[in-house]
This record gives C-alpha cells, structure tokens and sequence, in this order.
C-alpha cells in the first residue's frame, strides 16, 4: 500500500488536513520524529508524528492528511 514510507528526521510541507479539528495550517513545514504503520489489509495507514515549525506537535494521519517531502535525511553508512 505504501510505495515509499517516510522515516524520522525527514522534512515535509503539509498539503491538507481535513479532518483535524485544529488543523496545522497548509504550507506548513516540519520535522517527522516517527512513524508507524496501523491497521491491517485495505485499513492500514500511516501515523506520522511531526514537530512543526510553528513549535506544534501534531500527528498526520496519512491518508486522507496529504503532505509533501521537503528533504529526506542523509542515509546512514554501515
């Protein structure tokens, strides 16, 4: 389901958050900090925690929340 999966310290722009009540407001820029799969089959999703920029710490629930990558964090030697 999910082609290429997110990982902690890659930055992001949101695009939409339609079902949060307070929504971070579109454009906004953060930082993941972690991310885990929930559900199983057709019913999994992404849970994506984010610290915003504007100091906020707000999950995206991915989808319907839309989001795009910014930068990716430097890979790691072995």
């Amino acid at each position: 389901m999910f082609n290429s999966k997110p990982s902690a310290g890659t930055r992001i722009r949101l695009l939409s958050m339609p079902d949060d009540p307070h929504p971070v407001a579109p454009g906004t820029t953060g930082t993941i900090t972690e991310v885990r799969e929930v559900g199983v089959g057709r019913d999994r999703w992404l849970q994506i925690d984010v610290d915003w920029d504007n100091g906020r710490q707000l999950m995206l629930a991915s989808p319907p929340d839309r989001f795009e990558i910014i930068t990716s964090p430097p890979s790691r030697l072995l």
